[in-house]
């Protein structure tokens, strides 16, 4: 693993946050945003280091921010690691506003 590669530190937090060790998995997520603050896979990863062990409402945070720098919200939308953010009264607006438009 490269320590400074955003996506390599997104998995390794995500990973370690599955693996319960949510302060480890809130600290590599930390870095990548550091490394990369707009990167959406740093912010998709921060997304889901938050729905798995930390604040669920920081999660859609990130989720709106990974959106915005480009994210897919198809792919969004069918990610286990964000179950817990769909239970959360913001999330049908904000996967509205970034699904993908039918008929141009």
């Amino acid at each position: 693993m490269n320590p400074r590669q955003v996506t390599d530190l997104a998995n390794l937090a995500i990973c370690r946050a599955k693996l319960g060790e949510g302060a480890a998995a809130v600290e590599a997520v930390a870095t990548a945003l550091e490394i990369a603050p707009r990167d959406r896979e740093a912010l998709s990863g921060a997304a889901s280091v938050q729905a798995l062990v930390g604040d669920p409402a920081k999660g859609l945070e990130y989720l709106e921010q990974a959106l915005a720098a480009g994210a897919s919200a198809a792919r969004a939308s069918r990610d286990d690691d964000l179950a817990k953010l769909r239970a959360l009264p913001g999330y049908p607006a904000l996967m509205s506003r970034y699904a993908p438009r039918k008929g141009g």
